[in-house]
């Protein structure tokens, strides 16, 4: 077997107060300028495996989204809390647990870090090339299986700060990254997730309301030209707008629930037609085909605020529900397929695993999309956020790990506690006969089995801050409603 080639982890959300990775004060505040606990416990364990299964060389860091928290924390609050991350991952004078250049996929928090990194290249051609050359726009992705060549500038400038960093690079791959075995037909496909999930198409399904339409967008290019400049405004710049920045991260909170989701969804609507007034646009004023100014102003806000909440009305229960399986089975099957017809493959691989986050749920499975000759094996990545004043077990976080032959395991790291218990630290596999003949996955459980007790250090501090914050949201929700009784 070949050694460890990827280790992929996705929502961080560094510089929140809600990461369980940012150091945060007994009162809740926020104080990036110190490591988080759970993160020198994370540390610590990580240092402990993965030379375990590392071969000659050490691994690539894949940091696939939700990385920064750039929506809701200000860029200095998440240049010092990357900084604490790159100093416990990349410590000097030992033996590098890492490679010393970074693979990053932007998320929604941090899409922002996507869009400079689009118009540094248009600003190199520019440079570069006659004016009858430029391109029409700036491009819309990279491709899925071209290794990345775009530059993180605030990234890398981040961790060349450190001496011994001085050659380190982070490169982005946007929004998918695909690996591939053309001789063993195996590919192993990573992004974010924030495609899946419906939200994050708000516009595309705003095009297809207004025009009567039913076809969504068929290309990652096209859902990413429709939909990446809202994604841009609302998830990854407010963080730097001061108290609306903090107004935004009320509004995050308010949409965890359902029902004040759709009671500021209305409210909004309602606010947006007021200020039409003065200019003789009313409720009732015909726009197109039918529509009214009215229900343009609460179809858009509904799609976007409203479904927000919807996704949460099944989260204790599930790790997805029904209409986000169909999401997630439209990707693959749609703009997945194209992207490897593009990359002018002759066939489809046989083995195809995907790789996501954003839910913040980690699991593991099978499933059946058309066009595939096998099922396809999901890996979630999950998130290390506690966001909410309830406790849900099905939240939780875990790094997926990919070898040299493309073999994929997740190192399980943490669950919120169910009944007082929080689950150990383990390796997981899709299941089935995959297992049995997966070798990477025997390995890390061997690893594991090593390093016991530099994983049950971590167990204990993820628990810790997993419960402070949760103690911390509960008070905060309690006291709002005291004080919004009569």
């Amino acid at each position: 077997m070949g050694g460890l080639r990827y280790v992929c982890v996705s929502d961080l959300h560094l510089g929140a107060a809600y990461s369980l990775l940012t150091h945060t004060d007994e009162e809740g505040h926020l104080r990036p300028k110190l490591p988080g606990r759970t993160l020198t416990a994370l540390a610590r364990g990580l240092r402990s495996t993965l030379p375990r299964l590392s071969g000659e060389t050490p691994p690539t860091l894949v940091l696939m989204g939700d990385a920064l928290d750039l929506g809701l924390s200000s860029g200095r609050e998440v240049s010092w809390a990357y900084l604490r991350f790159i100093d416990e991952l990349f410590p000097p004078g030992v033996p590098e647990l890492f490679a010393k250049q970074v693979i990053f996929l932007p998320g929604n928090h941090d899409h922002h870090l996507w869009r400079v990194a689009q118009d540094g290249l248009f600003l190199e051609e520019i440079a570069a090339l006659p004016e009858a050359d430029y391109q029409r726009d700036t491009i819309k992705r990279t491709l899925l299986l071209e290794p990345p060549r775009l530059t993180c500038e605030l990234l890398t400038r981040l961790m060349r700060t450190r001496p011994h960093l001085a050659e380190a690079e982070v490169k982005i791959a946007y929004p998918n990254l695909g690996l591939v075995d053309r001789e063993a037909s195996r590919a192993v496909v990573l992004h974010h997730g924030h495609y899946i999930d419906a939200m994050y198409r708000a516009v595309s399904r705003l095009r297809t309301w207004l025009t009567g339409g039913t076809e969504g967008p068929v290309s990652v290019a096209q859902i990413e030209a429709e939909n990446g400049p809202w994604v841009d405004f609302l998830w990854s710049d407010l963080g730097g707008a001061g108290a609306l920045g903090h107004a935004a991260t009320s509004l995050y909170e308010t949409m965890l629930d359902a029902g004040a989701a759709h009671r500021f969804a209305d409210l909004v609507a309602g606010r947006i037609l007021a200020a039409g007034r003065p200019y003789g646009i009313a409720s009732d004023t015909p726009l197109w085909r039918g529509v009214t100014a009215g229900g343009l102003a609460s179809g858009l806000i509904e799609l976007t605020l409203g479904r927000a909440a919807e996704s949460q009305r099944n989260g204790f229960a599930t790790v997805m529900n029904a209409q986000e399986i169909a999401d997630l089975r439209w990707y693959l099957g749609g703009p997945v397929v194209r992207e490897f017809q593009e990359c002018a493959m002759a066939e489809l691989p046989d083995d195809l695993t995907f790789v996501f986050g954003h839910t913040h749920k980690p699991f593991q499975d099978q499933l059946q999309v058309d066009g595939w000759k096998k099922p396809v094996t999901i890996f979630n990545t999950g998130g290390w956020v506690m966001d909410q004043p309830t406790l849900m077990p099905l939240q939780g976080g875990a790094i997926v790990l990919v070898d040299d032959a493309l073999n994929v395991a997740s190192l399980r790291l943490f669950n919120d506690p169910l009944n007082g218990e929080m689950p150990p630290v383990r390796a997981e596999g899709a299941g089935g006969f995959h297992d049995r003949t997966n070798p990477l996955l025997a390995q890390l459980e061997a690893a594991l089995a090593l390093d016991k007790a530099d994983w049950g250090a971590f167990s204990a501090e993820a628990e810790a801050a997993i419960m402070k914050r949760s103690g911390i949201r509960l008070d905060r929700a309690l006291d709002a409603q005291a004080e919004a009784r009569p």
